[in-house]
């Protein structure tokens, strides 16, 4: 809203830092109702993938799980 009311008429504001460009593009596609989509657009896949989130508990309370490993890493945090 701020580059539409403070940048000029090809949608660009300057400042001293940065320039911002005001464009207009294509959004999602959004599914109002799905009965309603012919099946030309419909896809079917059956996809096996592991649970992450459940073997990292499980893996952080020492157990062993066969193929899976859990290791530290050193992050940095900007505050």
């Amino acid at each position: 809203m701020i580059v539409e009311e403070l940048g000029d008429d090809d949608g660009v504001y300057e400042t001293d830092t940065a320039r911002y460009k005001l464009y207009e593009t294509w959004g999602p596609t959004l599914v109002l109702e799905e009965a309603a989509v012919p099946d030309d657009f419909k896809r079917v896949t059956m996809v096996e993938s592991i649970d992450k989130k459940k073997a990292k508990e499980v893996l952080k309370t020492g157990a062993k799980i066969p193929g899976l490993t859990l290791t530290k890493v050193k992050r940095v945090r900007r505050s």
